[in-house]
């Protein structure tokens, strides 16, 4: 529920880094935020929009509310 998030995150060109505390690979993209794929750029849909002039809360119980109904 909400609004789609930032996709400020790339994916790509991402090498594994290991560590040496216990052994945790690390991966971080290498490639600058305005060279990222266009997919990378949108974020994630949420399966339900909620609207920016109501409550979020109020949207999320009454959604709750109708699902549970089903």
């Amino acid at each position: 529920m909400g609004e789609n998030s930032a996709g400020c995150v790339g994916y790509a060109n991402a090498p594994p880094v290991r560590t040496p505390c216990y052994g945790f690979t690390l991966t971080a993209t290498t490639l600058p935020f305005r060279h990222q794929l266009p997919r990378e750029a949108i974020g994630v849909a949420p399966h339900y929009r909620l609207r920016d002039d109501e409550d979020w809360l109020a949207q999320t119980l009454r959604l709750l509310q109708t699902d549970a109904g089903r």
